[in-house]
């Protein structure tokens, strides 16, 4: 079974982003914030990785940073509603530092696991 690190801070979207997941038959690994995406990531570096960019603390753009320390070949999908610069702003800075692909909220569920199908291929 593939494994799936979901890093999100909002309880709406985390339960969204692992429900549709779980019905792909995806095992689901969840983190609340950078720190803890970082420490799943060094336990599960074969996992992949749906990663929201705005978060507290250590924030999306930094755990792509560390993400090439911990977990190198892991391939990561950025969300993000885009806060104050919009989500474009946001996934292209993404994408700039390692982001496999990208997706802006909101999404459904089947955008979500055609965007995860094409990160894990």
């Amino acid at each position: 079974m593939s494994k799936c690190i979901v890093v999100e801070d909002d309880p709406f979207w985390s339960a969204e982003i692992s429900a549709a997941l779980s019905q792909a038959n995806i095992q689901i690994l969840n983190a609340q914030d950078g720190r803890q995406a970082l420490d799943l990531a060094s336990r599960y570096p074969d996992a992949t990785m749906v990663l929201d960019l705005i978060l507290p603390e250590v924030d999306g753009v930094e755990v792509l940073q560390k993400l090439s320390e911990v977990a190198p070949l892991m391939r990561v999908l950025a969300v993000t509603g885009g806060g104050r610069l919009g989500a474009g702003f946001y996934l292209k800075l993404a994408s700039t530092f390692g982001a496999t692909g990208q997706l802006a909220k909101p999404f459904t569920a089947q955008q979500l696991i055609d965007n995860w199908t094409a990160l894990a291929a």
